[in-house]
């Protein structure tokens, strides 16, 4: 682990944010979409869905973002910087909600006595062809480049087509970029860029002028909101510390509860994105003990 200064890419929240959602990117959002749903994507509107904060505990009531497309998808993207179970359920907790105002908003529509702004609402949702989520994972379990997750009954028949969740493994993409020395290739270059670094962000803008832009822009907020980043990956870990430690706490096992503590010390050492400092402070753990466990992963 190194304390020096880290460096933010798209893989974190308030980076994506302030660069894919920029409208002059609007081309690499479209790009990036159109890899996953391997079909050309044309955003039109792009949503703010952040849901009101009370505590830095409350990171879990964040949608990242929520898009339409020119042929009528709603499509929720999230970032996901961890693979535990919450986020899993956070993020299905999440498309239901989407689904559920898909199916008000259809079965509701001309009520005389809405008022201006509920009648707004239901236009926008009326039309609604299918209601997408996409999940970035970007420290996916597994080799898989990509699943797609349906309704199906025990039959292997769909069950409802509008339902579709749509993983995508990050890491395994740029891993694919890399295996297959395709540096000079189109493809997959929107989804190599989210989880590059600043030397593989400068090699990607070398290729065409969208991904430099991009990088460009990444390169910069660098440089101006390193501070508020590191907040908001404190908080992250925070939370999901805080719920590992109460499912080992509810088996009632302490050897469980140190295990887990340490194993998430390791995968946050070998992420490279905390300070010892700051793991120390969370976990309760000497900043000596955090540099002992680092020297055993090396």
């Amino acid at each position: 682990m190194t304390d020096e200064k880290p460096f933010y890419n798209l893989s974190y929240d308030r980076v994506f944010k302030s660069v894919v959602l920029d409208i002059l990117n609007r081309r690499y959002l479209n790009g990036m979409l159109t890899d996953i749903l391997e079909k050309e994507v044309k955003v039109e509107e792009i949503e703010y869905s952040e849901l009101p904060m009370s505590s830095v505990r409350d990171k879990v009531q964040v949608l990242d973002i929520l898009l339409l497309t020119k042929d009528q998808k709603r499509i929720n993207v999230e970032l996901n910087s961890n693979f535990d179970e919450y986020i899993k359920e956070r993020n299905l907790m999440y498309y239901f909600r989407l689904l559920l105002r898909k199916y008000k908003y259809a079965t509701t529509m001309g009520r005389s006595s809405d008022s201006k702004e509920e009648s707004e609402e239901r236009e926008r949702w009326e039309n609604i062809d299918e209601v997408v989520q996409i999940n970035l994972d970007f420290n996916h379990p597994k080799d898989e480049l990509k699943r797609v997750i349906k309704l199906i009954d025990n039959y292997g028949q769909e069950y409802y087509d509008k339902f579709k969740i749509i993983t995508v493994n990050i890491a395994g993409y740029k891993k694919l970029w890399y295996d297959k020395n395709i540096k000079g290739d189109p493809t997959h270059q929107e989804l190599t860029l989210l989880g590059a670094n600043k030397e593989e962000i400068i090699a990607l803008g070398k290729t065409n002028e969208i991904l430099k832009k991009v990088g460009e822009k990444v390169l910069e907020m660098n440089e101006d909101v390193i501070k508020q980043m590191q907040l908001e990956q404190e908080r992250d870990f925070e939370y999901i510390y805080r719920k590992r430690m109460e499912d080992s706490e509810n088996k009632g096992l302490e050897k469980g509860i140190y295990e887990t503590k340490i194993n998430t010390v390791k995968e946050l050492l070998k992420e490279g994105s905390l300070s010892t400092k700051t793991i120390a402070n969370v976990t309760k753990l000497s900043e000596e003990e955090i540099i002992n466990i680092q020297k055993e992963i090396q």
